[in-house]
C-alpha cells in the first residue's frame, strides 16, 4: 500500500514538472547552500565533476504533489534531486554531524522521475556494498556511506522523500531497502 502511494507521488510530481528542462532553470546548486563535507579529502565544492541540484517541493512547482505529500503521515521532507551529467557524488553521509551508521530515525525513499540509463556503470547508486540502478525505488538509511553517479550526456532527476522509520514496510518485493538493521534487499521477481 505504502509503495503505491509514494509512486502515485512519483507520478504526479513527473506529470508537474513536465520535463527536466523546465527544471533546471529552479535547481538550486547543493554546494551554494550546504558547506558539509564529504568523507573523502577533497571538499565537493572543490571538485569539478561533482554537480547536485534540488528543489524543495512546494506548491509553487508542485502544488498537486505537495497535496499528495501532506496527506501520508511521516513524510518529513520531499524534494527533486538532480544529479548534472558527467557528475557523481563521492562517498558520503546525509548528517554528518553523526558518525556513519550512527542511529537516525528516517529512512529516504529515491524513485526516478527523469532517468537516461539503467545500465549501472554509467548511473548508479552505491549504498555500503551494494550497487543499484534506479530500475526500482531505493529506500535507504543515509548514515550508511554512500554514493552515486551519472556518466550520461543528460541529467538524472529523482524524488526524494525522507519518511519516518517506523511508516516503511521492509517487504515491499519492488523495492530495494538497504537499513543497517535488517540488510534487506527486494528485487523485481
Amino acid at each position: 500500500m505504502l509503495s503505491t502511494i509514494y509512486h502515485n507521488i512519483q507520478k504526479q510530481a513527473t506529470t508537474e514538472a513536465q520535463s527536466v528542462e523546465r527544471l533546471i532553470p529552479h535547481f538550486v546548486r547543493v554546494t551554494d547552500v550546504d558547506n558539509s563535507p564529504d568523507l573523502t579529502d577533497i571538499h565537493p565544492r572543490d571538485r569539478e565533476d561533482m554537480d547536485l541540484r534540488f528543489i524543495t517541493i512546494d506548491d509553487s512547482l508542485f502544488p498537486n504533489t505537495l497535496k499528495l505529500i501532506e496527506q501520508v503521515p511521516g513524510i518529513n521532507n520531499a524534494l527533486i534531486i538532480g544529479i548534472a551529467p558527467q557528475s557523481q557524488l563521492y562517498t558520503h553521509v546525509d548528517t554528518v554531524d553523526l558518525e556513519p551508521y550512527e542511529e537516525i530515525d528516517w529512512l529516504s525513499v529515491y524513485m526516478g522521475m527523469f532517468v537516461p540509463s539503467l545500465d549501472q556503470s554509467k548511473l548508479g547508486v552505491k549504498v555500503g556494498d551494494k550497487i543499484f540502478n534506479h530500475k526500482n525505488t531505493i529506500i535507504f538509511d543515509t548514515q550508511i556511506p554512500h554514493s552515486a553517479w551519472n556518466w550520461t550526456d543528460n541529467w538524472w532527476v529523482s524524488i526524494r522523500l525522507s519518511v519516518d522509520k517506523t511508516k516503511i514496510s521492509t517487504t515491499d518485493k519492488y523495492t530495494h531497502i538497504i537499513t543497517k538493521e535488517s540488510k534487506h534487499e527486494s528485487i523485481d521477481p
